[in-house]
């Protein structure tokens, strides 16, 4: 059985709190902002966030996707709120993702490609490569390293330099290595419920104290289906999650 550096969270929760940031563990299948969202929730348990930020996005500071799980940022007061809305927006923050993709990944990959919709609310974006008119268009960056590899599928760590919608599943698509159980991007494997989720997780999230302005790293652990997917697939191998290979 693989080695957990900590139990998997309960989904969502608080996984930190300190100087005003909160740390927010997502499950997948759940939307950031809207009704039963992880704002609702946030806001249900402290009331108080409701005043911060947006009315209709309190208090979270950024976006993941509906079938993406992992760790999110949240401020407790509007100074807070603007100071890390402004580290998004910079480029200060750090992220790393694991994901399970299809096929075997043989050696890792950077794809500098841009992005961009077909229509002005496309459900999902395409690279910029000449094949299509696209609107919005975007640069979009994604480290892509494979950790553990099997003839089907591959457990890789990702790094985003930018922030661009849907990019890391665009971009593996584009590959030819869809995140597993991303129907919306080619994938031909997804759970028993089609859209619930798909196996891209946000692992980490590294942004400077607003006060010492010394590195934070704060980390969320995988959810149990993601770990039950690894240990049926038998994509860990040799490999122990061991956080400083994960984030070097």
């Amino acid at each position: 059985m693989m080695t957990r550096t900590v139990d998997p969270p309960d989904f969502p929760s608080v996984l930190y709190r300190a100087k005003g940031l909160m740390g927010l563990a997502k499950p997948a299948g759940m939307h950031v902002f809207g009704e039963k969202s992880l704002a609702a929730w946030l806001v249900q348990q402290h009331p108080c966030l409701a005043s911060v930020g947006p009315k209709e996005c309190p208090a979270i500071v950024h976006r993941l996707d509906q079938g993406t799980s992992g760790i999110m940022l949240a401020a407790e007061n509007q100074d807070k709120y603007d100071y890390l809305r402004g580290l998004f927006s910079s480029g200060q923050v750090k992220k790393w993702y694991l994901a399970i993709v299809e096929g075997e990944m043989e050696k890792p990959l950077t794809v500098d490609k841009p992005l961009g919709g077909r229509y002005r609310r496309s459900a999902r974006v395409w690279v910029d490569d000449g094949s299509r008119k696209l609107r919005g268009v975007r640069q979009a960056v994604t480290h892509i390293e494979p950790i553990s590899t099997t003839e089907s599928f591959s457990l890789c760590r990702i790094k985003i330099p930018t922030g661009t919608r849907h990019q890391i599943r665009a971009h593996l698509s584009y590959m030819g290595h869809p995140v597993f159980g991303d129907r919306l991007y080619g994938a031909v494997n997804s759970i028993k419920k089609p859209g619930d989720r798909f196996f891209l997780h946000a692992f980490a999230l590294e942004f400077m104290d607003p006060e010492s302005k010394e590195p934070v790293l704060w980390r969320c652990p995988l959810d149990k289906g993601f770990m039950d997917l690894l240990d049926s697939g038998n994509l860990y191998g040799d490999f122990r999650f061991d956080l400083q290979k994960l984030l070097t």
